[in-house]
């Protein structure tokens, strides 16, 4: 009878242990599956504030083609606070590339800003500033909109 409960006893560790080393798999799954969720959600959620980022650059260019200058400033001041967070905070998902395009652009963003910040609207609706300007935000729009399919094509 002690053989048969030693025998019970030894089958039984064995199969703990067997089932120890499943569950530790399937948690290491787990882990894995709930680790690329998160940055799926992450490169989501930059998509969508370059979404965001488009729509204003939008923006800037119509008020400039408008000359809607009080208004361009207003909307180049918000894109540029958008182009100057985004690098930091989203370094951990964003290549170096990215990284670099977004300060480019806010660089651009921010020329078109110092024309409207120093220039009048008499000046500013013919000669070289204002076509400056517009192809500074075409170019902004451009980037960005290419920036955000990058990060599409990746969540597909």
């Amino acid at each position: 009878m002690f053989d048969t409960l030693q025998v019970a006893g030894g089958l039984a560790s064995i199969a703990g242990l067997a089932f120890s080393f499943l569950a530790f798999r399937r948690a290491e799954r787990a882990r894995s599956v709930a680790e690329q969720v998160r940055r799926d959600l992450m490169v989501r959620s930059f998509a969508e504030e370059l979404a965001l980022a488009c729509e204003k650059a939008s923006e800037l260019l119509d008020f400039l083609h408008h000359n809607r200058f009080s208004e361009a400033r207003l909307r180049a001041t918000e894109l540029s606070a958008s182009l100057s967070e985004m690098p930091n905070r989203r370094s951990r998902h964003a290549s170096e590339e990215i990284r670099n395009s977004l300060l480019t652009t806010r660089t651009q963003v921010d020329s078109i800003e110092a024309i409207l910040g120093r220039g009048s609207k008499t000046t500013l609706k013919d000669g070289p500033s204002r076509e400056f300007m517009l192809q500074c935000a075409r170019s902004v729009i451009h980037t960005l909109r290419e920036m955000l399919g990058t990060l599409k094509a990746d969540l597909d």
